[in-house]
């Protein structure tokens, strides 16, 4: 057991330097994504809230952008010295986060739900390229499934392929389902400079995708 914790120490350890020092922050949601999710539902249970799941999220959004922005300014403040790990200090900040959104006067208007996108509306930021099937398939339904099966393979595999900036502001925005404003915040951006930025990773995406020997089989 002691081996087991003092491995998952030295992960936190890496995956925070990584956000810091190399700008992987995908790496940092990812190991922390789902326990937020679990710290915010239990705190809204305790607190005799119904745990709807996108309040959970939209939470889960403003409590991963609060930890992101100025530079990563609340990461910077943890302290091993402290005695709390990385995951426990996280989770002390999730629960003082709810904390204070509860108390908020606007609490009840927290969902965002209108404005969430998914990673399969990406392609239609992506004009005129989308992969034909074969049109001899007489079945319809089970032509556009595998188009959109083709699609979201070309998506996953090439996104891979870009740069670790463009990477996140397209994972953000399409997987991670941040609103325009949030993702703004969250890599320090004006909003019209985002948009801007996505825009270009989309564009850039787009061209991978066309390279891809999948993509021009289709």
């Amino acid at each position: 057991m002691k081996k087991r914790s003092r491995e998952n120490t030295l992960d936190e350890n890496k995956i925070l330097y990584e956000c810091l020092f190399c700008c992987e922050r995908d790496a940092f949601l990812q190991h922390y994504w789902r326990l937020v999710y679990k710290v915010i539902k239990e705190k809204l249970s305790m607190n005799q809230i119904p745990p709807i799941k996108e309040d959970i999220e939209d939470l889960r959004n403003e409590i991963f952008i609060d930890l992101l922005n100025k530079n990563h300014k609340k990461l910077w403040a943890y302290d091993e010295s402290k005695g709390a790990s990385i995951r426990g200090w996280i989770i002390l900040i999730a629960n003082r986060y709810v904390e204070n959104r509860l108390r908020s006067k606007h609490y009840g208007s927290l969902s965002k739900r209108n404005d969430r996108i998914s990673m399969d509306s990406i392609w239609g930021d992506m004009e005129e390229i989308s992969p034909g099937v074969s049109k001899n398939n007489p079945k319809a339904a089970l032509r556009k499934e595998l188009e959109l099966l083709t699609q979201k393979r070309l998506v996953e595999r090439n996104i891979k392929k870009l740069k670790i900036r463009d990477r996140e502001i397209l994972t953000f925005y399409y997987d991670r389902g941040l609103s325009r404003e949030d993702c703004a915040e969250c890599f320090d951006m004006a909003i019209g400079n985002f948009d801007t930025a996505k825009s270009r990773a989309v564009k850039r995406l787009k061209k991978k995708i066309m390279e891809d020997p999948e993509y021009q089989k289709c």
